[in-house]
């Protein structure tokens, strides 16, 4: 979950494949005002596979054999001015950067392109510029670095972008 400096709340909605806005769900009501990941409110798909990630759709969270139903979250952060979504696409194996004025992200970190969904999860040694389920995602304003929790029970690393970023 994240807060921005407005109060209004992002979380990842892991088991739908987005990521939900409420801009006060405390005061007005329950009801998410957003959606990032999905075409609207009533889809839920994740975009997981070859040629099926795109910059607007999202796979948050990774089945389980054992658990059908259960998922792993990923994670995200937002900008204190509410501006700017950081999201650990877990299923995709990438973090994008989303304007929250669009619902289309216009970076990818962990990718070669907004459609390439490849895991780095067996490669020895993780390559750089590769991802493997990353976690949680931190954005530092006053640095411009993101820090990302990557990988699994064997593989994690925490991987640190400095600006400028850029895809890839």
């Amino acid at each position: 979950m994240a807060v921005d400096a407005q109060h209004r709340l992002y979380v990842v909605d892991p088991f739908n494949n987005r990521v939900l806005r409420f801009d006060d769900p405390i005061g007005t009501d329950a009801v998410a005002d957003a959606v990032w990941g999905q075409a609207d409110f009533d889809h839920r798909e994740c975009n997981q596979g070859l040629a099926r990630a795109s910059a607007s759709s999202l796979c948050t969270g990774e089945p389980r054999a054992f658990y059908p139903n259960y998922y792993f979250s990923a994670g995200l952060d937002v900008t204190s001015d509410g501006g700017t979504l950081w999201v650990a696409d877990l299923g995709n194996h990438r973090v994008l950067r989303i304007p929250t004025s669009t619902r289309t992200a216009d970076l990818v970190l962990g990718q070669a392109s907004m459609s390439d969904s490849g895991d780095a999860c067996n490669a020895v040694p993780m390559p750089l510029d590769r991802m493997c389920k990353p976690n949680a995602v931190r954005f530092d304003e006053s640095t411009g670095q993101l820090y990302v929790l990557d990988g699994d029970a064997r593989t994690a690393r925490i991987l640190v972008f400095h600006s400028p970023l850029s895809t890839g």
